[in-house]
């Protein structure tokens, strides 16, 4: 029987602290997320942002996914609709503190270029704005993109392309080839 070397090699420290970070995410969700779901991100800054994504929120976490919106801090001041909280869990950032759970989803709807710019940066699948730079629609019979795009900026078209991506996220080896293609 002719001998075969198994080369081993140490873990990617990123893969590993993403896992973890997930993890930690999944843990504060608690009970809003099915196992084996994703969580998805909602990167906000703008009011009308805030508006858009509302009625999302309760279709999404009707799927069992996770939920996270990631709000700036001068928003802290600002009454969120209390039935957001019941569904997803809202984390107030400055430039520095949203880095470490940020890398906990599995995907983060995006409207503007520096969102989608923080998410591939930190390894996540956007859900973005077509007109973003950085983006192209993924395609499986090709094989090609690095992101899930919608046209318009509206709840049905977001809504559309997140499950298209929820779908997806069920295929890891179509995941994680989508990753592959964002560095």
């Amino acid at each position: 029987m002719p001998r075969t070397s198994i080369k081993i090699t140490k873990p990617d420290a990123k893969l590993l602290e993403k896992k973890s970070l997930r993890l930690q995410l999944q843990h504060l969700l608690r009970d809003r997320v099915i196992h084996e779901m994703p969580i998805v991100g909602f990167f906000v800054e703008t009011d009308e942002e805030f508006a858009l994504i509302r009625d999302l929120i309760h279709g999404i976490s009707g799927l069992g996914a996770g939920v996270v919106i990631f709000a700036p801090e001068n928003k802290k001041s600002e009454v969120l609709p209390f039935d957001l909280y019941d569904e997803a869990m809202v984390i107030f950032y400055d430039h520095t503190s949203h880095k470490n759970l940020f890398s906990g989803c599995d995907m983060v709807v995006c409207f503007s270029d520096q969102a989608v710019k923080k998410s591939l940066a930190s390894h996540i699948v956007p859900v973005a704005f077509s007109q973003c730079r950085g983006v192209t629609n993924y395609h499986p019979n090709r094989e090609t993109g690095n992101a899930f795009t919608f046209e318009k900026k509206d709840q049905w078209c977001i809504f559309a392309t997140i499950v298209r991506a929820m779908e997806t996220y069920r295929f890891p080896f179509d995941w994680k080839h989508i990753l592959s293609k964002q560095l």
